[in-house]
């Protein structure tokens, strides 16, 4: 179990650091340095999310097709894997739970993935139902993560 945790975790962490690298390098400087919607836990409106659109170049759009996509496919996979085994490692109720929150995190980050892409993809201005359903997705990600994260927490806690 201990080396599925690694190997989960060096996962994580290395396609976290690519996607960072292309948000950094390309996608902020490519939108005239506003934030993508994966960078945004509070959600945005329909006026955040058009003023990235008109601002987010072609070869910004590109990059969300192809590079973007497949390293932000890949990171849930393996952030999933890495906190469900970590917690699972844990045992007792916790640890199952924590290890069912860190699935739904993983299947909610994959849904807000082709939300954002429809988005990128779609006309501009975008259509305001289209929005509010990939904000309530990015938000719905980061409050998953944050309850797997402190579900482990408190699962380590009690098992010591």
């Amino acid at each position: 179990m201990r080396a599925l945790i690694l190997a989960a975790g060096l996962a994580a962490l290395g396609c976290f650091l690519v996607l960072v690298w292309v948000t950094v390098t390309g996608l902020m400087p490519d939108a005239g340095g506003l934030r993508p919607f994966d960078l945004r836990p509070l959600g945005y409106d329909l006026a955040t999310a058009t003023a990235y659109l008109q601002a987010l170049s072609e070869e910004g759009r590109a990059t969300f097709r192809t590079t973007l996509a497949t390293w932000d496919t890949a990171f849930p996979v393996a952030l999933t894997a890495f906190l469900a085994l970590l917690c699972l490692r844990r045992g007792g109720r916790l640890g199952w739970l924590g290890a069912l929150v860190a699935l739904v995190y993983g299947g909610v980050d994959l849904a807000e993935n082709a939300a954002v892409l429809r988005l990128v993809e779609g006309p501009v201005p975008p259509d305001p139902l289209t929005v509010t359903g990939a904000s309530v997705l990015t938000m719905a990600k980061f409050a998953a993560l944050l309850l797997a994260c402190l579900i482990y927490l408190l699962a380590r806690g009690t098992r010591r």
